[in-house]
């Protein structure tokens, strides 16, 4: 019997791993496919608009200024700097990703009492709602220690791509590569140059998984018959909704936290004209919230500049 439980223990080591390098290797198939998207949100979201709006209308029939889409942008960055300027910062993004990964997925594995994820939806019949819930905290405190353990551990990589990426701006090479971008924030900004925007982000993360954790346990509690609440399919949709809801409803910290990360750190996007200095990322939150660009980015396909009156 010893011998077996051993065995199934050697089993489980190996069916995580595997679990485990599957998930990397997705996570970095994810992270290219992503790249240009990423990198064109990226530079909409501070702002840089290289081609002037158009005049259109909406479907009401209003004259609004349209900006450029997506494909648009994309065109005009492959037309400056080839195919490759849609892959500047993938590297460093590549690492980030993986990292956060691996660590978030490690964490999970060591917490779980049973080897299963904690994502895992358990069966709750036999509990009471007192026991559910005290239950789902705890899972929704695991998770966010895990999710935000892997960001602060990631995060230095994600400042390096995402200041490689707005290079675009400016034309600079400052962050041309791993070793002279750890160089170059190491010598300019110290420690603290590799967490860089990292509160607004730590605060998004944590806020769009308790509402998403929060929505799918309402629901799955009170709106939903517990039999069709436990289909797969139903669970499917139901996530999904609800972490696109959450991930809409945070957007603003994630746009803020990209702005900390470039502001005023010698890069022409991070600078005055093209922004300002900020004295910290509370006070870009306010600047953002009073001249109504708290969503800028959000949209890649129809982006309203403003009304044409008369």
């Amino acid at each position: 019997m010893a011998a077996s439980r051993d065995n199934r223990g050697i089993e489980d080591i190996l069916d995580n791993e595997g679990t485990t390098a599957g998930a990397l290797v997705l996570t970095a198939f994810m992270t290219t496919a992503t790249q240009p998207l990423t990198c064109v949100r990226l530079l909409m979201q501070i702002g840089h608009e290289p081609i002037p709006p158009t005049p259109s209308r909406t479907f009401f029939g209003t004259k609004v200024m349209r900006l450029p889409s997506f494909f648009q942008y994309a065109n005009h960055i492959k037309k400056i700097d080839g195919w490759s300027g849609l892959y500047r910062g993938l590297v460093p993004r590549i690492y980030s990703s993986m990292i956060g990964t691996l660590v978030n997925n490690t964490f999970l594995q060591v917490v779980s009492s049973d080897g299963n994820s904690l994502v895992q939806i358990v069966n709750q019949e036999s509990k009471t709602s007192q026991e559910e819930l005290a239950e789902f905290a705890k899972e929704t405190c695991m998770q966010a220690v895990a999710k935000c353990s892997a960001l602060v551990i990631s995060h230095p990589f994600y400042v390096i791509s995402v200041r490689m990426m707005v290079q675009f701006v400016g034309k600079e090479t400052i962050y041309s590569g791993l070793r002279a971008s750890v160089k170059e924030i190491y010598e300019n900004e110290g420690i603290a140059g590799f967490f860089s925007g990292i509160i607004p982000r730590l605060l998004g993360e944590a806020l769009s998984l308790l509402l998403f954790r929060g929505a799918c346990f309402l629901v799955r509690k009170y709106a939903v018959d517990s039999e069709v609440s436990r289909r797969k399919e139903v669970q499917v949709y139901t996530n999904g909704l609800f972490q696109y809801a959450a991930g809409v409803a945070t957007y603003p910290f994630v746009l803020v936290s990209h702005m900390m990360i470039v502001n005023h750190v010698g890069l022409a996007a991070g600078e005055v004209p093209v922004m300002p200095v900020f004295s910290g990322w509370t006070d870009c939150f306010k600047y953002l919230r009073k001249t109504g660009n708290l969503w800028r980015g959000s949209s890649m396909f129809r982006r309203t500049v403003r009304q044409i009156t008369g």
